[in-house]
């Protein structure tokens, strides 16, 4: 298992690993330092530009998160957690399939999907892994009922961690988001300067 520590390295039994060697890294079980942010993910991406190589939409978030101004970046966390979920969906005894998936979850613990949360906006929230596997009941070949989650650990790999992150981002913020991050972040850093965060949706909509 390797550790990825709150500035991006990755730790393999106690020893940071170079950017030479992080292809042997990738079918490793992740482990997230308790300090880890979504800021976190994109400075392992910098520090590993192999590991940026992995997901086609990589290149797109790195290049926003490189733009962000020194405002952004000391923006003090929201209370709202991004939960990464593993989810191992299984017909005991044999594994039926992986799904991943990212929730933004409130203090008042419930969980929304981050589209419409600009990346800005998640950049120094918590991250955190949540694996669990759940048996299914099966009719016909089709999965009828998922029943409670069983108490065992389904860890994600490396590879698997970077490549799920990248997707949910892609597939699930606004597509405004998308095309205009990297123009955007001058304009929300001046919102910032102004201390009216709630602003930025108004920026994305324009």
């Amino acid at each position: 298992m390797i550790e990825i520590s709150k500035n991006g390295f990755i730790v393999f039994k106690e020893n940071a690993i170079g950017d030479s060697h992080i292809l042997t890294m990738l079918p490793q079980d992740v482990k997230l330092d308790s300090e880890f942010t979504l800021r976190s993910f994109f400075m392992m991406l910098s520090h590993y530009p192999t590991l940026a190589k992995i997901n086609p939409y990589s290149s797109e978030y790195l290049e926003a998160f490189n733009s962000f101004s020194e405002e952004i970046m000391d923006l003090q966390p929201s209370n709202n957690t991004l939960i990464f979920n593993s989810f191992l969906i299984s017909h005991p005894p044999i594994e039926y399939a992986r799904k991943f998936n990212i929730v933004v979850k409130s203090e008042a613990k419930k969980d929304y999907k981050i589209t419409g949360f600009h990346l800005s906006e998640l950049i120094n929230c918590p991250f955190k892994l949540n694996y669990k596997a759940y048996p299914v009941d099966f009719e016909n070949g089709i999965p009828v009922k998922y029943n409670p989650p069983l108490d065992v650990q389904t860890p994600c790999s490396l590879f698997e961690f970077i490549d799920a992150v990248c997707q949910a981002l892609f597939r699930n913020m606004l597509p405004e988001s998308r095309s205009q991050m990297v123009r955007l972040s001058s304009q929300v850093a001046e919102v910032l300067a102004g201390d009216v965060l709630s602003d930025i949706t108004s920026l994305i909509e324009s």
